[in-house]
């Protein structure tokens, strides 16, 4: 109960204070926070509208903090249609998820949105990013040697696991490059 008190505003303790046992304490505190007035509904609102995924949280954490949101609206009588809630979890999205926000929303046009969906989409998404290779490349002019035009190999390689560069040889940059030039093109 003290460590309650302790992290208590000034006002809300005042509001309180006569309440003399951990249960009661807590109810009290529910009375204020859970009970559906416009005051707690607008909070909850600009909440979940203000939710913004950043590009160095994971997926798993943004859903449960949207989840987390969506759930206080039981306490002041707002229920959301599912397809609202994937709409807003779409929008809660960082912009380079962009692509896929499309691919979803031209694929569902007649069809309403669900919001298990949605959420199995973007985490079946940032599982394929995460294992998928990702090669950093520096690109350099080479002209070779009985062909008119110019080619671009690179002239570094960066493994993705460990960071490490290299300096490629020339039969290596043009191996790299052939690779590379598949794989970009």
């Amino acid at each position: 109960m003290g460590i309650i008190w302790l992290s208590l505003s000034r006002t809300v303790a005042y509001k309180i204070i006569k309440e003399k046992s951990t249960t009661r304490l807590i109810e009290a505190l529910s009375g204020m926070y859970k009970k559906p007035s416009a005051n707690n509904k607008v909070h909850l609102m600009k909440k979940l509208f203000n939710l913004k995924m950043t590009e160095s949280t994971s997926v798993t954490q943004h859903l449960n903090n949207f989840n987390s949101i969506t759930n206080q609206f039981l306490y002041v009588e707002i229920e959301f249609d599912d397809e609202i809630c994937a709409l807003i979890l779409l929008a809660s999205l960082p912009s380079n998820w962009e692509g896929m926000r499309t691919t979803v929303s031209n694929s569902a046009r007649k069809s309403n949105l669900k919001y298990k969906d949605i959420r199995d989409l973007i985490l079946a998404e940032e599982y394929v990013g995460k294992t998928q290779v990702k090669v950093q490349v520096q690109f350099s002019t080479l002209i070779l040697e009985g062909e008119d035009k110019i080619k671009a190999y690179p002239e570094t390689y960066q493994n993705p696991d460990t960071g490490v560069k290299a300096s490629l040889d020339l039969e290596s940059r043009l191996n790299v490059g052939i690779v590379a030039n598949s794989v970009i093109t």
